[in-house]
């Protein structure tokens, strides 16, 4: 495969977090070769997503990490629950009774709740430690890795505490680590990867329509021939790396977190996760909440109504829901949730539209509860 050129993400003044692409970080010869170097010495502790261990049979790794970096295992499930503050007092406490210092390194192996999790307790240690972030989800690949952005989850919403700290190293694999994700997550990834193509990059739109690799016309990812699957890992990798860049180039423009792109969607989504207590995914939330804000740009901003036709096409395209299941969703839990979002203030919702294809607002528009809700409600079968 085509070696991929490393990224950089730029922070306030002096930070910086390398992005790192296919080192094969998961064999056990590499962790020598590709961790020694970076932590040497120093004390180290590995989250890493108790699914993934069991799928990879990464038992002979974790005792190579042990052997040849002294490190601290732990095991733990990923999911929202691992956003909450009871497992954030738990392993911050690990950390802390296993001599953590100033200069010790955390390293996260997992999808995006796992990140967040371990992120947010190296930001928090001495007011911020070395921190490596290793996604293991094509969702945590396309966004929640490539961030310096840490949250956990609150009284029934979704991100109220956080903090802002950069990673190190990020290293993303495409090579065979998707072999061990189930369908549905895999796809539930695409959602962020279409907000980009819509709401920024014009050469990753252009990418996803015209593609016709087998795996898509397939649906699945697990069951593919070997000429199939060298399709597929050229394929995501060009994806990967095309939707990378794009929030790349954005997080570097103002050096911070503040892009609106990164934020189209999500007031709904996020609300939605809630409302069907996550039974509906991140992505999947997503893509409907792309689906309202557009509508409500096709309303406020003007904008073209073939935009609404274009989405609709990409998220069909990539197995993504158009509607959420009523069964699963509970209005009052979603009431509560939207006005628990940080975007919540002087009564009103305040979204993040779209003024053309890859241009999303710069500027945050107040909504009332029932012009949004009357919009979503075409989205609730």
């Amino acid at each position: 495969m085509k070696k991929i050129k490393n990224l950089q993400l730029r922070y306030k003044k002096n930070e910086r977090g390398e992005i790192i692409f296919n080192k094969n970080i998961y064999l056990k010869k590499n962790i020598a070769r590709i961790f020694k170097p970076i932590i040497r010495d120093r004390k180290c502790f590995f989250f890493i997503d108790k699914n993934l261990y069991q799928k990879m049979d990464l038992r002979l790794y974790c005792k190579r990490l042990k052997k040849e970096l002294n490190a601290d295992i732990f095991l733990l499930k990923g999911g929202e629950q691992a956003k909450s503050l009871h497992y954030f007092y738990n392993y911050i406490n690990k950390v802390f009774r296993s001599g953590v210092n100033v200069n010790s390194y955390i390293v996260a192996i997992g999808g995006g709740t796992i990140i967040d999790l371990a992120g947010m307790i190296s930001s928090m240690i001495y007011r911020g430690i070395n921190f490596i972030s290793i996604p293991t989800t094509l969702l945590a690949s396309a966004d929640a890795a490539i961030s310096c952005k840490n949250a956990l989850n609150l009284s029934g919403a979704k991100n109220l505490i956080g903090t802002y700290a950069l990673p190190k190293k990020i290293f993303i694999e495409t090579e065979y680590v998707y072999n061990f994700l189930d369908t549905r997550y895999f796809w539930d990834g695409f959602a962020e990867i279409i907000k980009h193509a819509i709401g920024h990059s014009r050469k990753l739109y252009n990418h996803l329509v015209n593609n016709n690799s087998t795996y898509i016309k397939k649906k699945y990812i697990n069951k593919l021939n070997k000429k199939e699957k060298e399709e597929f890992l050229k394929d995501i990798s060009e994806i990967l790396l095309m939707t990378i860049q794009s929030k790349t180039e954005l997080f570097n423009e103002k050096n911070n977190e503040l892009q609106p792109l990164y934020h189209f969607g999500h007031t709904i989504g996020h609300a939605l996760e809630i409302a069907s207590k996550h039974k509906c995914f991140h992505g999947e939330a997503i893509s409907i909440g792309m689906l309202v804000a557009t509508e409500l740009s096709i309303s406020r901003n003007r904008l073209n109504k073939r935009i609404l036709k274009d989405l609709l096409f990409l998220i069909e395209k990539f197995n993504l829901p158009k509607v959420i299941s009523k069964k699963i969703f509970n209005q009052k839990l979603f009431k509560s949730a939207i006005k628990k979002d940080k975007r919540y203030f002087d009564g009103n919702n305040h979204f993040i539209l779209i003024d053309k294809k890859f241009k999303i607002s710069s500027k945050l528009t107040p909504i009332k509860y029932d012009e949004f809700y009357n919009i979503l409600k075409k989205y609730i079968n």
